[in-house]
């Protein structure tokens, strides 16, 4: 029985040290604001090599979500990619880190993105993700910008939550867990006030969704 616990925690204690050998020094990159004719919005993030001996990683990108007319292009520690690329490999010198940034382009239309980028150590397979979740604004035709404000309060939350919208459009309010899966829905409710008490403590995402289907932002929420 103790040769046994032994191989096990042998086994723990070489997982534990196999799946660290990188990190991405962000896994939820969130950038919000208004944009111009040229604007091009950026989700900064960083790759790093925890080992002494270089390595080959390999990126992918998936473009979870985006709004027609909006382009999105990968920077990593080689050089900045065309929209078209979706995946590339590099490598990383003992103990050096390196950018794995993504760049929107909204090219003037007001909308969103999510984008996931996976990483992969081409030596072991080890492998990680970064969600980088973009929601921008567009001026009008009238060159004044049109700021949406949307608020969820208080966050952190332990029971009722507050969600106000300037454009009072919010028909509902889909929750993701830190994995990507859907675990609770609400219908807009007129007073604004959502009872979060059923979700278990951590972080969230919420994705706001209007009247037409389309997702408005994405809000993080930490639930006490």
């Amino acid at each position: 029985m103790k040769k046994y616990l032994l191989l096990v925690l042998i086994a723990f204690v070489s997982f534990s040290a196999y799946a660290q050998n990188f990190s991405l020094s962000e896994t939820i990159i969130e950038i919000d604001g208004p944009q111009s004719s040229n604007f091009e919005a950026v989700g900064y993030n960083e790759i790093t090599n925890s080992l002494e001996t270089t390595r080959s990683y390999t990126w992918t990108r998936e473009e979870v979500s985006k709004t027609n007319g909006w382009e999105t292009a990968v920077c990593d520690i080689v050089r900045c990619y065309l929209p078209d690329t979706d995946s590339e490999s590099f490598e990383l010198s003992g103990l050096e880190s390196g950018r794995l940034d993504v760049h929107a382009y909204p090219n003037s239309i007001e909308g969103q993105a999510h984008i996931r980028i996976s990483v992969t150590d081409n030596d072991d397979g080890s492998s990680a993700e970064a969600d980088y979740y973009f929601n921008m604004m567009a001026p009008t035709s009238t060159g004044e910008l049109v700021v949406r404000s949307i608020q969820v309060f208080p966050n952190p939350a332990a029971d009722i939550i507050n969600v106000t919208d300037s454009f009072n459009d919010i028909a509902e309010i889909s929750v993701y867990n830190v994995i990507g899966r859907q675990v609770q829905t609400y219908n807009a409710n007129p007073n604004g006030q959502y009872n979060v008490s059923d979700l278990k403590s951590g972080l969230y995402l919420m994705q706001l969704i209007d009247t037409k289907g389309a997702i408005i932002r994405t809000v993080r929420l930490n639930k006490n």
